[in-house]
């Protein structure tokens, strides 16, 4: 965190860099792993990506201050065997000198280097750096557990995948007829995760609203084949009555069913719920 003047506070923080692979197509992991001519990998597949070990903060410079600026700058690099960054160019740029700033900090980054084969390798990958403007400390945490919330309810609602702490590779399984989705390295052939088609009631409580509650809950279900939810869970609350609310809402939401080769089947898993004033 970084104290400025004038009663704001700025935040980049680097350990909540995102690492993305290069390519936006589906690779099944199973797939050959794709490389260049020099000996660089592709992550996907069997290619496990490299983990960010060491960072250092980026810059937040004077002038994006004075515009209250909160973005995110994405590089293109290559982690080499030894976990340096080399070859670092802004891919999606923010302006103001930000995508400089974070171009000097990921230099003196190091990582754990990709792995194929039990073996490490060299890995071009995408690397996302935020960049977040806010009025104190608090604000600053409220708004960077909001974002990531922001972003995985998208990935839900549009079928994307959701985000596991296992880094191998993505797979089904199954107890009693209900399947979760493990792994967070390429992606399962023939699956498609449920897509939110109606969306329930949702309101503030009045204790959450006189407080101005923001901040998120995280919920467990089940989305069976018929796209309908069960046993919803709380597995983190935010209070003031808006578990139990979420918890409504997502049982009158109606979704289209995950499928495995072409055919519906009952998912579990976990949605994040934004609480906003």
């Amino acid at each position: 965190m970084l104290a400025c003047g004038g009663g704001f506070h700025i935040h980049a923080q680097c350990v909540d860099a995102q690492i993305v692979a290069v390519s936006d197509a589906k690779v099944s992991a199973s797939a050959k792993p794709t490389v260049d001519k020099d000996g660089v990998y592709e992550v996907g597949g069997e290619v496990i990506p490299p983990k960010l070990l060491h960072c250092t903060e980026p810059a937040y410079s004077a002038q994006p201050q004075k515009f209250h600026i909160s973005d995110d700058s994405t590089l293109s690099l290559v982690v080499y065997t030894d976990g340096k960054p080399e070859d670092i160019v802004p891919v999606s740029k923010i302006g103001l000198g930000l995508d400089e700033n974070a171009v000097t900090a990921v230099k003196d980054w190091r990582f754990q280097p990709a792995i194929l084969n039990d073996q490490p390798v060299s890995t071009r990958i995408q690397l996302i750096v935020s960049f977040h403007y806010c009025e104190n400390p608090t604000d600053c945490e409220i708004q960077l557990a909001e974002r990531e919330a922001l972003a995985k309810l998208k990935a839900f609602q549009t079928g994307g995948s959701s985000s596991k702490s296992d880094s191998g590779p993505r797979r089904l399984v199954e107890t009693d007829g209900v399947y979760e989705e493990q792994g967070s390295t390429g992606t399962i052939a023939g699956f498609t995760f449920p897509k939110m088609v109606h969306h329930g009631s949702f309101k503030l409580t009045k204790a959450a609203r006189k407080a101005k509650l923001r901040g998120f809950c995280i919920l467990s279900l089940v989305v069976d084949a018929k796209g309908t939810t069960e046993d919803v869970q709380v597995v983190k609350p935010v209070g003031m009555g808006m578990d139990e609310n979420a918890v409504a809402m997502l049982q009158q939401s109606r979704f289209k069913p995950a499928t495995l080769n072409g055919e519906p089947i009952a998912l579990r898993t976990d949605l994040i719920v934004n609480i906003g004033p």
